[in-house]
Protein backbone atom coordinates (compact mmCIF):
# COMPACT_ATOMS: atom_id res chain seq x y z
CA UNK A 1 0.00 0.00 0.00
CA UNK A 2 1.35 3.53 -1.33
CA UNK A 3 1.44 6.25 1.08
CA UNK A 4 0.05 9.78 0.71
CA UNK A 5 3.48 10.94 0.18
CA UNK A 6 4.45 8.20 -2.63
CA UNK A 7 1.26 8.65 -4.02
CA UNK A 8 1.66 12.44 -4.35
CA UNK A 9 4.95 11.24 -5.66
CA UNK A 10 4.14 9.09 -8.24
CA UNK A 11 1.70 11.76 -9.43
CA UNK A 12 3.84 14.32 -9.77
CA UNK A 13 5.83 11.75 -12.53
CA UNK A 14 2.96 10.67 -14.44
CA UNK A 15 1.99 14.45 -14.27
CA UNK A 16 5.26 15.74 -15.53
CA UNK A 17 5.61 12.96 -18.45
CA UNK A 18 2.68 13.77 -19.70
CA UNK A 19 3.57 17.24 -20.36
CA UNK A 20 6.67 16.37 -21.92
CA UNK A 21 5.11 14.14 -24.34
CA UNK A 22 2.25 17.34 -25.15
CA UNK A 23 5.51 19.34 -25.26
CA UNK A 24 7.08 17.17 -27.29
CA UNK A 25 4.06 16.83 -29.89
CA UNK A 26 3.21 20.26 -29.90
CA UNK A 27 6.58 21.04 -31.11
CA UNK A 28 6.63 18.49 -34.18
CA UNK A 29 3.47 19.82 -35.12
CA UNK A 30 4.75 22.91 -35.44
CA UNK A 31 7.88 22.10 -36.93
CA UNK A 32 5.75 20.28 -39.35
CA UNK A 33 3.36 23.14 -40.04
CA UNK A 34 6.36 25.75 -40.80
CA UNK A 35 7.99 23.40 -42.97
CA UNK A 36 4.61 22.18 -44.87
CA UNK A 37 4.40 26.23 -45.06
CA UNK A 38 7.70 27.00 -46.71
CA UNK A 39 7.41 24.15 -49.14
CA UNK A 40 4.23 25.67 -50.12
CA UNK A 41 5.93 29.21 -50.27
CA UNK A 42 8.52 27.75 -52.01
CA UNK A 43 6.40 26.41 -54.78
CA UNK A 44 4.57 29.28 -55.08
CA UNK A 45 7.90 31.28 -55.54
CA UNK A 46 8.90 28.65 -58.52
CA UNK A 47 12.11 27.80 -56.35
CA UNK A 48 14.16 25.49 -57.92
CA UNK A 49 15.83 23.13 -54.98
CA UNK A 50 19.41 23.11 -55.94
CA UNK A 51 19.93 19.32 -56.06
CA UNK A 52 23.16 18.88 -54.19
CA UNK A 53 23.62 15.58 -56.02
CA UNK A 54 23.19 16.88 -59.74
CA UNK A 55 25.70 19.69 -58.22
CA UNK A 56 28.53 17.43 -57.25
CA UNK A 57 28.13 15.12 -60.06
CA UNK A 58 28.68 17.89 -62.20
CA UNK A 59 31.11 19.33 -60.32
CA UNK A 60 33.51 15.79 -60.34
CA UNK A 61 33.13 15.68 -64.18
CA UNK A 62 34.36 19.52 -64.49
CA UNK A 63 37.35 18.45 -62.22
CA UNK A 64 38.01 15.46 -64.04
CA UNK A 65 37.67 16.99 -67.80
CA UNK A 66 41.30 17.77 -69.10
CA UNK A 67 39.72 20.37 -71.04
CA UNK A 68 41.27 22.44 -73.71
CA UNK A 69 38.45 24.41 -74.40
CA UNK A 70 38.91 28.45 -75.53
CA UNK A 71 35.50 29.46 -74.18
CA UNK A 72 33.15 28.33 -71.38
CA UNK A 73 29.69 29.08 -70.44
CA UNK A 74 28.97 29.82 -66.18
CA UNK A 75 26.10 29.84 -64.68
CA UNK A 76 22.68 27.97 -64.30
CA UNK A 77 20.21 25.60 -66.09
CA UNK A 78 19.71 28.46 -68.51
CA UNK A 79 23.31 27.51 -69.32
CA UNK A 80 22.99 23.92 -68.90
CA UNK A 81 20.39 23.50 -71.53
CA UNK A 82 21.77 25.37 -74.18
CA UNK A 83 23.77 23.89 -77.11
CA UNK A 84 26.44 26.61 -77.18
CA UNK A 85 28.98 24.71 -80.00
CA UNK A 86 26.11 24.70 -82.57
CA UNK A 87 24.62 28.21 -81.22
CA UNK A 88 28.16 29.96 -81.38
CA UNK A 89 29.48 28.39 -83.80
CA UNK A 90 32.83 27.73 -81.36
CA UNK A 91 34.22 24.17 -81.38
CA UNK A 92 36.52 24.45 -78.41
CA UNK A 93 33.47 25.34 -75.24
CA UNK A 94 32.45 23.91 -72.49
CA UNK A 95 29.25 23.93 -71.14
CA UNK A 96 29.80 24.90 -66.77
CA UNK A 97 26.00 25.33 -66.29
CA UNK A 98 24.23 23.34 -63.69
CA UNK A 99 20.74 23.73 -63.20
CA UNK A 100 19.33 25.25 -60.13
CA UNK A 101 22.76 26.94 -59.26
CA UNK A 102 23.56 29.95 -57.07
CA UNK A 103 26.19 33.08 -57.25
CA UNK A 104 27.40 30.72 -54.53
CA UNK A 105 27.23 28.05 -56.00
CA UNK A 106 29.17 28.89 -58.86
CA UNK A 107 31.87 30.79 -56.52
CA UNK A 108 32.52 26.89 -54.44
CA UNK A 109 33.30 25.70 -58.09
CA UNK A 110 35.20 27.99 -59.87
CA UNK A 111 38.48 26.01 -60.07
CA UNK A 112 36.77 23.41 -61.41
CA UNK A 113 34.60 25.22 -63.74
CA UNK A 114 37.26 27.40 -65.64
CA UNK A 115 39.64 25.55 -67.82
CA UNK A 116 43.19 26.81 -67.65
CA UNK A 117 43.18 27.06 -71.40
CA UNK A 118 40.37 29.04 -71.28
CA UNK A 119 40.54 32.70 -73.06
CA UNK A 120 36.79 34.09 -72.79
CA UNK A 121 34.15 33.18 -70.23
CA UNK A 122 30.87 34.30 -70.33
CA UNK A 123 28.73 34.29 -66.77
CA UNK A 124 24.79 34.10 -66.65
CA UNK A 125 23.66 33.64 -63.05
CA UNK A 126 21.10 34.93 -60.60
CA UNK A 127 18.03 34.22 -60.83
CA UNK A 128 18.01 31.30 -58.63
CA UNK A 129 19.72 33.64 -55.77
CA UNK A 130 16.51 35.82 -56.12
CA UNK A 131 13.96 32.51 -55.97
CA UNK A 132 15.12 31.31 -52.67
CA UNK A 133 15.28 34.99 -51.26
CA UNK A 134 18.77 35.53 -51.17
CA UNK A 135 19.39 39.15 -50.92
CA UNK A 136 20.31 41.38 -53.81
CA UNK A 137 23.60 42.38 -51.75
CA UNK A 138 24.85 39.07 -50.93
CA UNK A 139 24.37 38.21 -54.58
CA UNK A 140 26.10 41.30 -55.56
CA UNK A 141 29.07 40.48 -52.92
CA UNK A 142 28.97 36.53 -54.41
CA UNK A 143 29.51 38.22 -58.30
CA UNK A 144 32.15 40.75 -56.52
CA UNK A 145 34.00 37.16 -55.29
CA UNK A 146 33.83 35.49 -58.95
CA UNK A 147 35.07 38.62 -60.74
CA UNK A 148 37.41 39.04 -58.45
CA UNK A 149 39.08 35.30 -58.13
CA UNK A 150 38.58 35.05 -62.11
CA UNK A 151 40.82 38.11 -62.67
CA UNK A 152 43.44 36.33 -60.43
CA UNK A 153 43.46 32.79 -61.25
CA UNK A 154 43.07 33.85 -65.30
CA UNK A 155 44.84 37.16 -65.84
CA UNK A 156 44.62 36.94 -69.56
CA UNK A 157 41.00 36.09 -69.10
CA UNK A 158 38.56 38.33 -71.11
CA UNK A 159 35.12 37.67 -68.61
CA UNK A 160 31.55 38.90 -70.13
CA UNK A 161 28.55 39.47 -68.03
CA UNK A 162 25.48 38.57 -69.23
CA UNK A 163 22.23 40.26 -67.21
CA UNK A 164 19.97 38.02 -65.15
CA UNK A 165 17.25 37.19 -67.65
CA UNK A 166 13.84 38.24 -66.53
CA UNK A 167 10.53 36.05 -66.34
CA UNK A 168 7.62 36.35 -67.93
CA UNK A 169 4.63 37.98 -66.55
CA UNK A 170 3.24 35.72 -63.73
CA UNK A 171 6.02 37.12 -61.01
CA UNK A 172 6.02 40.77 -61.57
CA UNK A 173 7.67 41.28 -58.11
CA UNK A 174 10.41 38.53 -58.93
CA UNK A 175 11.12 40.91 -62.33
CA UNK A 176 11.21 44.16 -60.08
CA UNK A 177 14.04 42.41 -58.55
CA UNK A 178 15.64 41.59 -61.27
CA UNK A 179 15.85 44.72 -63.05
CA UNK A 180 17.17 46.00 -59.45
CA UNK A 181 19.97 43.12 -59.57
CA UNK A 182 21.13 44.03 -62.94
CA UNK A 183 21.06 47.86 -62.96
CA UNK A 184 23.69 47.31 -59.87
CA UNK A 185 25.22 44.37 -61.39
CA UNK A 186 26.01 46.33 -64.52
CA UNK A 187 27.63 49.44 -62.40
CA UNK A 188 29.73 46.57 -60.64
CA UNK A 189 31.19 45.69 -64.08
CA UNK A 190 32.10 48.98 -64.91
CA UNK A 191 33.76 49.55 -61.51
CA UNK A 192 35.69 46.38 -62.20
CA UNK A 193 36.46 46.99 -65.90
CA UNK A 194 34.58 43.49 -66.90
CA UNK A 195 32.45 43.48 -70.26
CA UNK A 196 28.64 43.57 -69.98
CA UNK A 197 25.57 41.95 -72.34
CA UNK A 198 22.02 42.58 -71.58
CA UNK A 199 19.87 39.86 -73.37
CA UNK A 200 17.18 41.56 -71.57
CA UNK A 201 17.02 43.92 -74.87
CA UNK A 202 15.49 41.43 -77.41
CA UNK A 203 14.66 38.58 -74.63
CA UNK A 204 12.52 40.78 -72.74
CA UNK A 205 12.56 44.65 -73.98
CA UNK A 206 9.92 45.73 -71.64
CA UNK A 207 11.16 43.99 -68.69
CA UNK A 208 8.99 40.60 -69.01
CA UNK A 209 10.12 37.72 -70.57
CA UNK A 210 8.16 37.02 -74.08
CA UNK A 211 5.72 34.18 -73.15
CA UNK A 212 6.57 32.71 -76.44
CA UNK A 213 9.78 31.78 -75.64
CA UNK A 214 9.39 29.99 -72.77
CA UNK A 215 7.18 27.47 -71.70
CA UNK A 216 7.24 27.50 -67.90
CA UNK A 217 7.60 31.64 -67.59
CA UNK A 218 11.79 30.78 -66.67
CA UNK A 219 13.59 28.63 -68.62
CA UNK A 220 14.15 29.20 -72.69
CA UNK A 221 13.03 28.11 -75.97
CA UNK A 222 14.57 27.20 -78.92
CA UNK A 223 14.01 30.75 -80.52
CA UNK A 224 15.20 31.85 -77.24
CA UNK A 225 18.33 30.43 -77.44
CA UNK A 226 18.95 31.72 -81.17
CA UNK A 227 18.47 35.56 -79.96
CA UNK A 228 20.48 35.15 -76.52
CA UNK A 229 23.04 33.55 -79.01
CA UNK A 230 23.11 36.28 -81.52
CA UNK A 231 22.99 38.76 -78.68
CA UNK A 232 26.89 37.46 -78.05
CA UNK A 233 27.61 36.21 -81.26
CA UNK A 234 29.35 40.06 -82.47
CA UNK A 235 31.59 40.53 -78.67
CA UNK A 236 32.67 36.79 -79.41
CA UNK A 237 33.34 37.69 -83.45
CA UNK A 238 35.31 40.70 -82.12
CA UNK A 239 37.26 38.36 -79.41
CA UNK A 240 38.38 36.19 -82.31
CA UNK A 241 39.52 38.81 -84.49
CA UNK A 242 41.40 40.28 -81.95
CA UNK A 243 43.29 37.40 -80.76
CA UNK A 244 43.93 35.91 -84.72
CA UNK A 245 45.66 39.39 -85.16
Amino acid sequence: MLSRHQRAKRFNSVLRYALCLALGFGLTVGVQRLATHAGRKGKQLGAPPLDKLLYERRVSQFASIDSKAKLVMLGDSRIQEGEWAELLGVNEIANRGINGDTTSGVLRRLRESVPTAVEVCIIQIGVNDLLQRNPIDDVLRNYRSILSELRFGHPNLTVIVTATIATSGERPGLNHQIAELNSRLERLTHELEVAWIDPNQQLAPRGILDRRLTNDGTHLSGDAYKIFANVLQPQIKALSNRTSK
